[in-house]
């Protein structure tokens, strides 16, 4: 956290006072102002190590011409997700991949899952795994949908998708189709939730487009963007729409796109899908991100069936009522009140948004009274991460960057096609700053970024970060630093929830902090964020207490629980 402007003015005042006056100012500044473990990301004591090509990954996103786009799939996808895959404890990391429409590989490009090998270093075990699927990939998400103790993966393509099954020792089948939550579209947004909390996980999948809906061959069509010939956007083509599978607890789903009512919503280039509950009625509310189109915030009804809502809730819309281009999503608690609020990316000349979280499924949209907007305003922005980069006990906020068009790299325009990531520091009061240096130069190198996703790979109690690049290897951003202040980490068990405890939230309070933390899937852009609930503890020694909110309803306080450790806590024990 960053001491606010009003708080810096209150310093230059006291200091012309006599000496003893400023001591005593200074120290009460210090007390009551800045909060137990601040640290100033501006002066590098938190460095981002790129460790991708030293740790063996070797992944390569392919996705037409990497410098000419010629057609709209070949700007998007490139998800990746951050899960434990054998149950030994460590994050592996899975990368989905594209392909090319117009020429053959050999061999084709193909996703990759690499296992952690605890030492700094990973190991390609995507033939062993059997996840090595070749169709053109968008999107995945990662959980243990048959509550058996392991994490199984969806993967969105154009084309079939895939459903993996894990077999409890990091070997997978797919099983989309005997499952029944099959699409063959062109899939994108994927995210597991319970919306009927009868303890299965069921599956919301998004299909973007129709690509044989243009008229004449794909990749021949031109659209004009600030003078230059690019290829046709989504308007050019059908929406589709949004399936949701109830999950019947035997290992496979039924279709209950219709009887939820989400056939009968308009048709969408839907991207990222998001389920969390808004309305603190225990049952999930589902955000859908869409490009070029009004959001959607489907409430609820707590019968089967859902409301859209996006226009009443404050969330559909630019704060001056305009549509945007929205990519990624993801919740977190900015201001401590235990709500949460929503960041969404956009499309360039479209701010990333910043909405508050009102508790009763409306939100207030803080995107420039927050600083956000102004500086996010020419970017193009894909994957989206609350996270605590300094473990000072509040949510910084991290946005993953990189244009579409190739022609942005023309000299005479205020963008381009590679960018810088952004990090914005959480400075309190609702307000944030971008960190513009100090995470060193692995932070700021510009890349084609899409998916990306969060969680302690090394095991070492701070936030690290792995990107998903377009047309370019990808990135493993090691956190340096941040565990100088402390920490808790928790491993949520359920036993009348769904065994993986997606969708609990957790609320800590140690000393000022005051901090909301929830178990996501499908978040940031078509990603997996790690499922471990990591909170920066600052300088506080342990948690005062911790109330967890089971999706089930269930609640269980714990009280004084020692910092810098990890702990698995099971529901009903």
């Amino acid at each position: 956290m960053r001491i606010s402007l009003a708080q810096r003015k209150t310093i230059p005042i006291i200091m012309n006072a006599p000496f003893s006056i400023v001591l005593l100012f200074n120290l009460i500044f210090i007390l009551f102002f800045i909060p137990n473990g601040w640290t100033d990301l501006t002066n590098g004591a938190i460095q981002f190590t790129d460790i991708a090509k030293e740790s063996g990954v070797d992944f390569l996103h392919v996705a037409g011409d990497p410098r000419k786009k010629n057609c709209i799939i070949e700007a998007k996808g490139g998800g990746v997700a951050l899960f434990d895959a054998d149950g030994d404890g460590w994050l592996d990391i899975y990368f989905v991949n594209g392909s090319t429409l117009d020429k053959k590989i050999d061999p084709p490009p193909k996703n990759h899952l690499y296992r952690n090998n605890r030492d700094g270093a990973f190991s390609d075990i995507t033939d062993e795994a059997g996840v090595g699927d070749i169709g053109w990939g968008m999107g995945c998400a990662a959980a243990d949908y048959d509550n058996d103790g392991d994490i199984d993966l969806y993967v969105t393509n154009y084309g079939k998708n895939r459903f993996y099954r894990n077999d409890g020792k990091g070997h997978f089948t797919d099983i989309a189709d005997e499952a029944g939550c099959q699409s063959a579209l062109l899939s994108t947004g994927v995210s597991f939730g319970d919306y009927d909390l009868d303890g299965f996980l069921d599956l919301v999948v998004a299909d973007y487009l129709d690509l044989n809906s243009i008229e004449g061959p794909l990749g021949e069509g031109k659209a004009m963007w600030r003078g230059f010939g690019v290829y046709p956007g989504p308007r050019a083509y059908k929406a589709q729409g949004m399936s949701l599978f109830h999950n019947k607890g035997d290992g496979t789903f039924e279709n209950a796109t219709q009887s939820s009512g989400f056939s009968k919503m308009e048709s969408a280039y839907s991207f990222t899908c998001l389920w969390a509950d808004v309305n603190n009625d225990l049952y999930p509310d589902l955000y859908v991100s869409n490009d070029s189109m009004p959001s959607y915030l489907l409430i609820n009804k707590r019968d089967g069936t859902f409301e859209e809502t996006g226009l009443m809730a404050g969330i559909a819309y630019s704060e001056d009522g305009t549509e945007m281009a929205s990519m990624g999503a993801a919740y977190g608690d900015m201001n401590g009140d235990f709500e949460w609020d929503l960041s969404v990316t956009n499309f360039s000349e479209e701010p990333f948004t910043v909405h508050l979280g009102n508790g009763d499924g409306t939100f207030t949209d803080i995107t420039y009274t927050s600083t956000v907007g102004y500086k996010t305003y020419s970017a193009l922005g894909w994957g989206v991460e609350w996270m605590d980069v300094d473990n000072d006990g509040d949510e910084d906020l991290f946005f993953c960057t990189g244009h579409v068009y190739p022609e942005a790299d023309s000299p005479d325009l205020d963008t381009s096609f590679a960018q810088s990531p952004m990090l914005y520091e959480n400075n309190g009061n609702n307000n944030m700053s971008l960190v513009e240096k100090g995470l060193g130069k692995d932070f700021y190198t510009p890349r084609i970024g899409r998916g990306c996703a969060q969680g302690d790979i090394d095991n070492d109690g701070d936030i690290d970060l792995v990107l998903n690049n377009l047309s370019s290897p990808p990135s493993i951003l090691r956190n340096e630093g941040g565990n100088k202040n402390h920490w808790l980490q928790l491993v949520l068990e359920g036993t009348k929830s769904n065994r993986q405890a997606i969708g609990a939230k957790v609320k800590l309070t140690s000393g000022k902090i005051r901090l909301a933390k929830g178990i996501w899937s499908g978040s940031s852009f078509l990603s997996q964020d790690s499922a471990v609930v990591h909170f920066g503890l600052g300088g506080q020694g342990k948690a005062d207490l911790v109330e967890i909110i089971w999706p089930s309803g269930e609640r269980k306080t714990l009280e004084n629980i020692k910092a810098n450790q990890r702990i698995v806590i099971k529901e009903n024990e």
